[in-house]
């Protein structure tokens, strides 16, 4: 209801003149209907002066700057308003933006020449923070960074005194440049810093330098370096360091038998030594043996063993995938959707997700019909969609079962089939799947695919609602007001509607507002009558426009103050008039008129 489907009069460039006007008089509320109409148009203009409505109306309430200003000032600034960059570098500290608002950026300071010979030291990090006298505030100042997961902070912190030789410092460095920690992950840089704090006898970055010349990370492979560095960390009793050099020792017969590598690994394993687990599946996965493959995969996805690393996780992945492995298969799909350790490759992950889908893997046939459906990495195939949705349902898949449903239902790869589409909704609701809940109490009231059973439409939005479904806690309180397929209860239906309006539910708001004003199925009570009322008005709902202005007027509901009440009937009535709907705005008008003089 309400704007849907009502077709503009005016331009977006007029919108937004006119929002403008009304920004400039102070009407900040009122100028928002109006710039809302041009919102995602004209370049950003109008999303920037709703993000400058939201933030005077912030300032007036005294209130921080608001979480809607800055989504409009963004959208605003990603479609190139350099006026909303600078507002979000300056307001919300956003200084990603600054360079775009075309503001030079802070200075940054020089890096400072390596103590010996190394890779070319790291640009230093985009946000430079002030050094301070003490070195060890600066470095319990990076610590709390990195506990509240600011990483370009930690790493700006513990990167400007690493330069000033502060071992932990460059340890930690290198830990964010690794795992990509508030910059891009690079190894390179990486070792480098973990060469710094090494060369001081950091045993933990002795070990990381080894283990990263072992694998041939940020380097090439240097078993002897690797060695070399193992030895160092082990001379300090680093254990890790020593079972590395144990692996490394391992006699040369056990390369032969891949089996006996693989027991190994996993009593090494269960008996949490990830060091020489990592080490005996990597030996046996140099063989070819997929399943220790898999389980490299696994340690080096879940840092386990040695650092985490996704990129050589999805190596290993691959390797396992390619001698048919499906969880193999499967979590390289995975790494490739959301590019983990390799740029999103939709293809790749689709190829992938489908060797598993032919093994039978239920979510990645799922996944499938996901990528077939939107036509991500191939063209868009809805049946092909649907097939592997079935595939994927008929092994009790919950999210397949409702897609089944919506496909029988809206004809997508296949006729319309509303008794097919019922069976499938029926079995993910079976699940807990509240949206196929919600569609078979639609269907069950409707009559679609089945008779017209209002019993079971309840039963159905009941058993969605319990679980939290909105609409199905307003349908819920919607048959009990009427009483239609259980007995009115006004009660039950207040109860419902309350749920769903403190969901945001602008309807059950409403019928909220009205009850408590009413006194339907609870005392009377205009206080929380006009506080429901408000909820939904704020929201731009028509009907709570019309009744906020009526309470307004006439004193309920809030504290009488003639002046104030009048001032905000009108802004009421001023949105009810332009809400888009002809009653209520015909209302408001016949309002307008009698009480303007």
């Amino acid at each position: 209801m309400g704007l849907f489907g009502k077709k503009e009069k005016k331009s977006p460039a007029e919108y937004i003149a006119e929002g403008r006007a009304l920004f400039d008089q102070g009407r900040y509320g009122k100028a928002v209907f109006a710039l809302l109409k041009a919102s995602g148009k004209e370049n950003g203009e109008g999303d920037y002066w709703l993000g400058r409505c939201y933030l005077a109306m912030d300032e007036e309430d005294g209130k921080a700057p608001s979480k809607g200003a800055k989504r409009y000032l963004q959208f605003a600034a990603d479609d190139g308003h350099k006026e909303a960059a600078r507002l979000l570098a300056e307001v919300y500290g956003m200084e990603e933006y600054r360079a775009q608002a075309g503001e030079p950026e802070p200075p940054r300071p020089a890096p400072a020449q390596p103590a010996v010979p190394a890779p070319a030291p790291p640009a230093p990090a985009p946000q430079p923070v002030p050094v301070p006298d003490d070195p060890d505030v600066l470095f319990q100042q990076g610590v709390a960074a990195y506990q509240e997961e600011d990483y370009a902070t930690a790493l700006a912190l513990f990167e400007q005194l690493a330069q000033r030789d502060h071992v932990e410092a460059q340890y930690n460095t290198g830990v964010l440049y690794y795992h990509g920690h508030g910059t891009a992950a690079d190894p390179a840089k990486a070792l480098y810093w973990f060469q710094r704090a090494a060369g001081w006898g950091h045993r933990e970055s002795q070990y990381n330098c080894g283990v990263l010349y072992k694998a041939g990370r940020g380097t090439a492979p240097d078993l002897a370096a690797a060695r070399s560095w193992f030895e160092k960390a082990a001379a300090q009793g680093h254990q890790g360091a020593q079972q590395a050099l144990a692996a490394l020792d391992a006699p040369a017969s056990q390369e032969e038998d891949p089996a006996a590598l693989f027991r190994q690994g996993v009593e090494a394993y269960d008996a949490g030594d990830y060091e020489t687990a990592l080490s005996l599946f990597e030996e046996g996965a140099a063989q070819g043996d997929p399943q220790a493959q898999y389980n490299c995969a696994i340690m080096y996805d879940n840092g386990q063993g040695a650092m985490e690393d996704k990129s050589t996780a999805l190596y290993w992945y691959e390797q396992a995938a390619g001698h048919g492995h499906p969880e193999a298969q499967f979590n390289a799909a995975v790494m490739y959707d959301q590019g983990q350790g390799a740029p999103v490759d939709k293809a790749k992950a689709l190829y992938w997700y489908e060797k598993a889908a032919a093994q039978g893997e239920p979510t990645a046939q799922f996944n499938c019909g996901e990528m077939y459906f939107q036509g991500e990495g191939t063209a868009q195939d809805q049946a092909k969609a649907l097939y592997w949705y079935q595939q994927a349902a008929q092994q009790g898949h919950s999210g397949a079962q409702h897609n089944c449903g919506v496909m029988y239902q809206s004809g997508f790869g296949t006729p319309v089939d509303l008794e097919k589409a019922l069976s499938w909704y029926e079995k993910a609701a079976e699940q807990g799947n509240t949206m196929s809940q919600v569609n078979c109490g639609s269907m069950y009231l409707a009559g679609q695919g089945t008779p017209v059973d209002k019993a079971k439409a309840f039963s159905w939005f009941e058993k969605a609602a319990r679980l939290g479904d909105v609409r199905a806690q307003y349908n819920c309180g919607l048959m009990c007001d009427i009483g239609a397929g259980v007995p009115q209860d006004q009660a039950k239906a207040l109860y419902w509607y309350e749920k769903a309006g403190e969901q945001g539910y602008a309807d059950a708001q409403y019928n909220c507002g009205y009850m408590y004003y009413l006194g339907e199925g609870t005392d009377p009570d205009k206080d929380r009558a006009y506080a429901w009322y408000e909820k939904a008005a704020q929201q731009g709902f028509p009907k709570a426009l019309l009744a906020c202005a009526k309470m307004c007027l006439w004193g309920e509901g809030r504290e009488k103050d003639a002046e104030k009440d009048e001032k905000l009937a009108l802004e009421y009535l001023d949105q009810a008039v332009q809400s888009g709907d002809p009653k209520v705005s015909e209302k408001a008008q016949q309002t307008l008129m009698e009480i303007l003089p």
